[in-house]
């Protein structure tokens, strides 16, 4: 392996295959907690250190639930159908994202797909249409959302492109002190262990056991999601079936040790589920997952709810669609990140490979079957 260096795991049980094109409705009858619980008390303490910063967000996934707050699937009733004609009706528009603006000596004219921890936004950026030259950035944030231009600066991740370029849709999250930030090259996911000030620890590809391969894909390596779990990192890989790699930070590395792979798969009424956002707290030690489908031409932001890896409920329609297919990337809406700020979530994404986005989400607006 090449490695450039600069200065519990949960009881998870197997799971049966779930389909959520049909799941009952006597979920939502029998809990509430799927329903209005945008409220700061209703989220999970984080494990990081407490200091002054615009985002909160917590990475740790927690077996603290209690067995009575959420129906068990083997209670589900009569089962429901979603009408597949529905997807249209997504919860919000795309006139509710707002667009970050950048300074006009900002080197990039795109600058897309953006994560976000703490007063940092960590993004792609690049000026040729071809991506050759794209790069990832971080940038510190105010409270309102303005960009801070003179805090800009290139995160040199590894690639095996000239002069480490063509990196894509960063992802990040917090572990034991450090930031851990996952990429690709569009081909390979490399990894980057951050101080905290986005200053770059080491960085390498990671590896991947043989036998895991992404059902129906290309042998491309895309759209990992990084989880801190105690003492290692989880990769949500698939969710056909849901399939994660588990990997452990040596100080000079991030060393792969297993995989676990469920029995469940998981879809939705508007496509198959794609990587998105890193989980973030809910509500009574379950999880939250904003992700993305390709479907009919047209991306769409869903999100799910999970105890222990277990998907539970998943959004009824989109939350978000963008355009239909266009050459230009007008269809594109892309999920890397969510945050919590206040009493509501806020999703970063990239808007048709130009633009970064961030959509604020209130969760009694989203219907969960």
């Amino acid at each position: 392996m090449h490695v450039y260096r600069f200065t519990q795991r949960p009881f998870l049980n197997n799971d049966k295959v779930l389909n959520f094109n049909s799941v009952s409705t006597e979920l939502s009858k029998k809990t509430d907690v799927f329903t209005n619980v945008c409220s700061q008390n209703d989220i999970l303490p984080s494990n990081k250190p407490e200091k002054k910063s615009l985002f909160k967000q917590n990475n740790v996934l927690k077996n603290v639930s209690n067995q009575n707050d959420i129906l068990p699937l083997n209670e589900l009733k009569k089962p429901i159908s979603l009408p597949k004609n529905d997807i249209t009706l997504n919860t919000y528009d795309l006139k509710d994202v707002k667009t970050l603006v950048f300074d006009k000596n900002h080197k990039y004219i795109n600058n897309y797909n953006c994560c976000s921890i703490d007063d940092f936004i960590i993004y792609r950026s690049g000026n040729l249409p071809n991506w050759l030259n794209d790069v990832i950035l971080c940038s510190k944030i105010t409270n309102d959302f303005k960009i801070i231009p003179e805090t800009t600066k290139r995160i040199h991740v590894m690639s095996k492109y000239p002069n480490n370029m063509h990196v894509e849709d960063p992802r990040v999250i917090f572990h034991k002190n450090y930031y851990f930030l996952a990429y690709t090259d569009g081909y390979n996911i490399g990894v980057a262990k951050l101080d905290l000030n986005c200053n770059v620890v080491y960085t390498h590809y990671l590896e991947k056991p043989k036998e895991i391969k992404f059902e129906g894909g290309d042998g491309r390596e895309k759209n990992w999601l990084p989880i801190s779990m105690g003492n290692e990192i989880y990769f949500w890989y698939s969710d056909m079936p849901r399939t994660f790699l588990i990997y452990e930070d040596t100080l000079t590395e991030l060393k792969y040790k297993s995989f676990y792979k469920t029995e469940q798969r998981v879809t939705c009424s508007f496509g198959n589920v794609r990587g998105g956002c890193p989980p973030v707290d809910f509500k009574n030690g379950l999880k939250i997952w904003f992700f993305h489908t390709l479907f009919k031409k047209t991306y769409h932001i869903g999100a799910y709810i999970t105890k222990d890896f277990k998907v539970l409920a998943v959004t009824k329609k989109p939350v978000l669609s963008g355009l239909t297919f266009h050459k230009n990337g007008q269809h594109i809406v892309f999920p890397c990140g969510a945050v919590l700020k206040e009493d509501c979530y806020y999703i970063t994404m990239g808007l048709r490979d130009k633009e970064i986005g961030i959509l604020k989400i209130s969760i009694k607006d989203i219907e969960f079957v």
